[in-house]
């Protein structure tokens, strides 16, 4: 059996590994099937949506991006999986946030949201 590493989806730090997957899912709540899934997927698959997700101890974390979002004094409020999850916590709508994402422009550069905060990508490898 294959040794798993349970990893930090806003970091890509490993939190913990297990010698296989039955061990990694009994663990976490998670089927031995799903962890098996994770594993295999790679790079350009949408990753879980909980904070962390499990590759094979020998295969390299996936680079992905993750949404930060920032007050108007440009303070740190949060980090969100995906856009969804942002829209939920935040009560900004899909639209707006998918919008803000898409400026590359610095934070200080931009025109004040008229929701009050920031939304920008942020990447993770």
């Amino acid at each position: 059996m294959t040794q798993v590493n349970k990893i930090n989806m806003y970091t890509n730090e490993i939190i913990k590994t297990y010698p296989n997957a039955s061990v990694a899912g009994l663990l976490n709540g998670d089927s031995a099937p799903r962890v098996i899934n994770q594993c295999e997927r790679k790079g350009g698959t949408q990753l879980p949506q909980q904070g962390y997700y499990y590759r094979y101890v020998d295969d390299k974390p996936t680079p992905h991006r993750i949404i930060e979002i920032f007050d108007l004094d440009f303070e740190k409020l949060g980090e969100f999986i995906n856009i969804t999850e942002a829209e939920h916590y935040t009560g900004v709508g899909r639209y707006s946030i998918s919008k803000q994402l898409a400026n590359q422009l610095p934070l200080n550069e931009r025109k004040l949201p008229s929701s009050g905060i920031y939304f920008v990508w942020k990447d993770v490898n």
